[in-house]
């Protein structure tokens, strides 16, 4: 036997003797409990016995025996009554739990078999549908779109049962940076598309604010698919902060055709208060 089998064979033999120990254990408790309470009965037996042997040693009219006995049925009847009043409660109680199991197992038959509701499952298609409208159209490349899908279990884009966002091991053979970015824009114009769909209205605060979108040498034409399709928005507020690589002609052909209106800053941002 090598050492992995030695081992398991003492394992099991130790647990084995655990066992043996705690009933030993549980027999020898038991045992004790009978003999107390033989004990007890041999004493009340002698108490009876002696009393019946001074009656008749001394010819008592009232026997001391009868009134022994009776203390004695006193107090069993005390002792059961006390058991009595123990059991008692001890029923109520259950009574109780019986009654809140089957309210609980009630309850529970009524709750839905399935997370989502009838309404949820169509409210997610609608969410997944414009999110790979988005994907596309902000020119994600990195699988074919229609494998992309929105995890029923997470609700974040999965390719093949695997979130996309666990898929970096080697980031420029599964995915390149800018096409996260891609899925990032996607993901949060989708949640205020379906929000503003008509039956699905959400609680979106319709309000979106991206910092840098054009990160990890984003294409400019990406860039301008992602303004463009944010004016589009009629009840949309975006707030885009971006330096454009400081460009003007990026700037220029970003936002080429795209309504929007730009609030410039000339030197730091963030500075002391004079």
């Amino acid at each position: 036997m090598d050492l992995d089998a030695n081992i398991a064979y003492l394992d099991s033999q130790r647990r084995m003797l655990i066992r043996q120990i705690f009933g030993v254990k549980e027999t020898i408790q038991e045992s004790e409990v009978r003999v107390t309470e033989l004990a007890a009965r041999l004493a009340a037996k002698r108490d009876v016995l002696v009393a019946m042997r001074g009656d008749v040693s001394s010819g008592a009219t009232e026997s001391k025996a009868v009134v022994r006995r009776q203390v004695q049925i006193e107090s069993e009847v005390t002792a059961l009554q006390e058991v009595e009043t123990k059991t008692a409660d001890g029923l109520r109680q259950l009574r109780a739990i019986s009654d809140r199991l089957v309210a609980n197992q009630g309850a529970r038959k009524k709750l839905p078999k399935d997370a989502y509701t009838e309404d949820d499952n169509i409210r997610i298609d609608v969410f997944e549908k414009h999110f790979r409208a988005n994907a596309g159209s902000f020119g994600y490349e990195s699988a074919p779109i229609q494998d992309v899908e929105i995890s029923d279990d997470t609700l974040v884009p999965s390719l093949a049962q695997m979130e996309l966002r666990e898929i970096r091991t080697d980031i420029k053979s599964d995915s390149s940076a800018s096409d996260f970015v891609r899925l990032i824009w996607s993901y949060l114009l989708a949640l205020h598309q379906t929000s503003v769909t008509k039956n699905f209205e959400g609680n979106h605060p319709s309000v979106l604010m991206l910092d840098e979108p054009g990160q990890h040498s984003m294409a400019v034409d990406s860039q301008h698919a992602l303004l463009k399709q944010l004016a589009g928005e009629p009840k949309l507020q975006s707030i885009i902060a971006a330096s454009f690589d400081e460009n003007e002609d990026v700037f220029k052909q970003a936002t080429q055709g795209v309504t929007f209106k730009l609030i410039e800053w000339s030197g730091k941002l963030l500075q002391p208060l004079p």
